[in-house]
């Protein structure tokens, strides 16, 4: 991949950077979903709070020691330092689930994202996961990061239609079923309005602000796929214009 040298494009983003304010509000409908009260609830697990995060199936809320000795320790996604929590998951070996789950009110016939940010926690054997809304998967099977690497956040989305429903269950299942390895972390999940488009890059997602033209902004400058939003291969006027483009366009 190629970065831009076309003047144009530096010029827009750095006026971006200086006039955006939010260009519109949308809402994350998971209460709690960064776990800034240092508790899961008002979600739920069908696992059980571990003090040591040794046995499988276990789950507990921390801002940096994750616990179990064998693990990396590392700070949220949210804020990156220690004010931040998250949920840090020893998977289930015998397909018990859901690992993280909370029943939100939806409008019916609508398009929702449901997303979350994941890191491995073990970076061996890392744990396969699933989307599920009722209990259904939507969109794809994911991994929790890559092996061989822990404690670095990915953010992974699926959307899904509520159809005649007001209220759902979204829910985070693990379908790996190892002993060894299958830990991971949680954190920032949403489930929000899919109308933000393209230029919704960074939470809070649902709200286009400036967090969404600076992650742009330095993804572009380098050459970051994030930021290569026609998939090119180049980052030219073209990301630029269909960023702002999206980005004026607001959340509906």
């Amino acid at each position: 991949m190629r970065p831009a040298s076309a003047s144009p494009a530096r010029v827009m983003l750095a006026a971006l950077l200086v006039v955006a304010p939010s260009a519109a509000a949308g809402s994350n409908l998971v209460v709690n979903g960064d776990f800034q009260t240092g508790a899961l609830a008002p979600s739920i697990s069908n696992y059980t709070p571990s003090a040591t995060m040794a046995p499988p199936d276990t789950w507990n809320i921390v801002s940096f020691d994750t616990l179990n000795s064998a693990w990396d320790d590392f700070y949220d996604n949210t804020f990156g330092d220690a004010s931040g929590f998250y949920m840090i998951v020893n998977g289930s070996d015998a397909g018990a689930g859901p690992a993280w789950a909370q029943a939100v009110s939806v409008a019916p016939e609508r398009e929702y994202t449901l997303a979350a940010y994941f890191a491995n926690a073990y970076p061996v054997d890392v744990a396969s996961l699933e989307f599920r809304v009722d209990g259904v998967l939507v969109g794809e099977p994911f991994d929790a990061g890559e092996t061989g690497v822990a404690g670095v956040w990915v953010r992974k989305a699926a959307s899904f239609n509520s159809g005649g429903r007001t209220t759902v269950s979204a829910e985070i299942w693990d379908t790996n079923r190892l002993f060894s390895g299958n830990d991971y972390a949680i954190d920032d999940v949403s489930l929000s309005l899919w109308t933000c488009g393209i230029a919704d890059l960074a939470p809070p997602f649902g709200l286009l602000d400036l967090a969404d033209v600076t992650t742009f902004v330095a993804g572009f400058l380098a050459s970051d796929p994030l930021a290569d939003l026609d998939d090119s291969g180049l980052f030219d006027l073209t990301d630029v214009t269909l960023f702002v483009t999206s980005f004026l366009g607001g959340c509906p």
